[in-house]
């Protein structure tokens, strides 16, 4: 259902805009077996975080604990009457909502979804029905080739790769769950950074790639306009983490914490993408206070505990 209550923080508001009752989350991994984790079942929710100094936004789901990023250079599907696909670099999650949720539900969103998001159904890429029922016993072994069909290209558009860690040791079904557990530990902190005054304005840079025309359209249409969360804004960090604990775990590796600021700086100096919205990412800065600088934002240690966690 739409809910719409804001809670003001000190530095920004948090507002709930869908909520369901009930929906099961699974991890759909990238080993050899192609096997599934589930990770959670219960309530969905669906909230837009704005930080009131800096004009920027991020939208985070969850599934009772189990939070992670959805944003506009990140794909999202609709797969079935009540099943979706929520696809990231190096992770793809598996949305089933209960029996009784009703279309008009799904539709509510489905308009969410499309303001904060990449979203599509399948049945607008040129098919007249869901290939799979809901309820099929193999339901998500069945329908990752279309979900691999369409978010590889998009992903690749928007500068990402689809499916496995490049890091060797990245792929099995332990590495995949634990590189969900980064991610949620990651917009968890990212996102009560926002709200706490911790993320400040020199730490992210904000970026508009589109072309003069539109971007004056918008701005004539709409006002100012708050830049989205790029994807990047948390698997950034992951992709970091991975890295430096690939690096740690090999004898030539001396210094991790020399390594660490090598690394972060090679994930911000990409040139900027053509994304066809204004968006922000963690820049140097950003990325060294919460990959390897000890100081944690308030009441975040468990958060940042789950982020270093090793398959170990």
């Amino acid at each position: 259902m739409f809910g719409g209550n804001t809670v003001m923080r000190p530095h920004g508001s948090i507002t709930q805009i869908f909520k369901f009752e009930c929906a099961a989350l699974v991890l759909l991994n990238f080993d050899e077996n192609k096997t599934l984790s589930f990770l959670r079942l219960g309530e969905f929710v669906i909230r837009l975080i704005i930080k009131s100094t800096s004009s920027i936004l991020m939208t985070t789901c969850r599934v009772r604990d189990f939070k992670w990023l959805i944003a506009k250079d990140a794909p999202i599907i609709r797969l079935g009457q009540r099943s979706f696909a929520f696809v990231m670099p190096g992770l793809v999650y598996g949305l089933q909502f209960a029996p009784f949720c009703s279309e008009d539900t799904i539709g509510t969103l489905e308009r969410v979804l499309l303001r904060f998001s990449d979203y599509s159904d399948l049945l607008c890429e040129g098919r007249q029905a869901y290939p799979y029922r809901d309820n099929d016993l193999n339901f998500w072994t069945n329908i990752r080739p279309q979900i691999e069909e369409i978010c590889r290209p998009k992903l690749s558009r928007f500068g990402h790769l689809f499916g496995r860690s490049p890091f060797p040791g990245g792929n099995s079904a332990v590495s995949n769950l634990l590189r969900a557990i980064r991610t949620c530990a990651a917009t968890r902190i990212i996102a009560d950074a926002m709200l706490t005054g911790f993320l400040k304005s020199i730490h992210i840079s904000i970026l508009d790639t589109r072309r003069l025309r539109e971007r004056a359209r918008r701005i004539h249409v709409i006002g100012s306009e708050e830049a989205s969360a790029s994807i990047e804004v948390v698997s950034n960090i992951v992709q970091a983490l991975e890295m430096i604990w690939m690096q740690s775990t090999s004898p030539e590796n001396s210094s991790q914490g020399h390594l660490a600021t090598e690394l972060q700086g090679e994930l911000v100096s990409i040139p900027p993408r053509q994304l066809p919205f204004k968006h922000w990412k963690l820049n140097e800065a950003g990325m060294s206070i919460f990959v390897h600088n000890p100081t944690n934002p308030p009441g975040q240690q468990a958060g940042r505990e789950a982020m270093f966690a090793t398959e170990n």
